[in-house]
C-alpha cells in the first residue's frame, strides 16, 4: 500500500510538471478568431463517485486557409471560469479568440492559463507521498 501511494504522488507530481511546461510552452502560441459551434453541460458520471458537470464546447477556426475544429477550452479542464459560466460564456455563434501550436495547429485551446483544476496535482502529490512515507516508516 505504501509504494502504491508513493508511486500515485510521484506520477501527479510528474502530470503537474508535464501540464505546467505544456502551458510555458502555450504562452508563444499564436491566436486567430474563430467561432463557437456549440456548448453544452454535460455529466460526466463515473463508476463509484458523485457526478461532475463539465463543459463542452466546439469552435472552428482556420489556420493558413485550411478551416480546423476544436474542442479544448484549456489545458486542464473547463478553464478559468468553472464548467458553468464557461458555457455561458462560450456560447455558439459567438467569435472567440483561438489559440494554436504552430508545430501542429489542429492542436488548439480558448485560453492559455492552467485551469484552477490543475492545482489538485501538486497537493494530492504532497499527500500520496506523504501517506505512503508514513505507512513505509510503520
Amino acid at each position: 500500500m505504501a509504494l502504491a501511494c508513493l508511486a500515485v504522488g510521484i506520477g501527479m507530481f510528474f502530470i503537474w510538471v508535464f501540464l505546467g511546461r505544456k502551458a510555458k510552452a502555450m504562452r508563444e502560441w499564436p491566436s486567430v478568431p474563430g467561432r463557437v459551434l456549440s456548448s453544452a453541460l454535460v455529466r460526466n458520471e463515473r463508476d463509484d463517485q458523485p457526478y461532475q458537470l463539465e463543459a463542452r464546447v466546439a469552435y472552428s477556426y482556420s489556420v493558413a486557409g485550411t478551416v480546423l475544429n476544436g474542442h479544448r477550452i484549456a489545458l486542464a479542464g473547463s478553464g478559468r471560469r468553472g464548467a458553468k459560466a464557461a458555457v455561458e460564456y462560450y456560447r455558439p455563434g459567438n467569435e472567440v479568440e483561438v489559440f494554436y501550436d504552430p508545430k501542429a495547429p489542429s492542436s488548439s485551446v480558448l485560453e492559455k492559463q492552467l485551469s484552477r483544476n490543475a492545482l489538485v496535482l501538486p497537493l494530492g502529490a504532497i499527500v500520496f507521498v506523504l501517506v505512503g512515507v508514513v505507512l513505509l516508516a510503520v
